[in-house]
């Protein structure tokens, strides 16, 4: 079982990771800043619902198709 410290850590390792991508990903809206800098609403959205998989330190690919995904579906409505 992990101690409270260790569960910290990951969900930091985490975070760093998706935010790492939300950098270097253009918002569609703006598209001179990143989803990570950006305040439109698909930036927003995008943030919100993307999550990167702690089990899987290199599945980066798995956080990108969720942002094409959204994008795609808030493109639709």
């Amino acid at each position: 079982m992990e101690s409270e410290e260790d569960l910290v850590k990951k969900e930091r390792v985490v975070e760093a990771r998706a935010r790492n991508i939300s950098h270097n990903v253009r918002c569609t809206e703006c598209g001179s800043q990143s989803i990570e800098e950006s305040q439109a609403d698909i930036a927003i959205l995008l943030r919100k619902n993307a999550t990167v998989e702690p089990e899987c330190p290199h599945e980066d690919e798995h956080y990108l198709d969720g942002i094409h995904l959204d994008v795609r579906t808030y493109n639709d409505v």
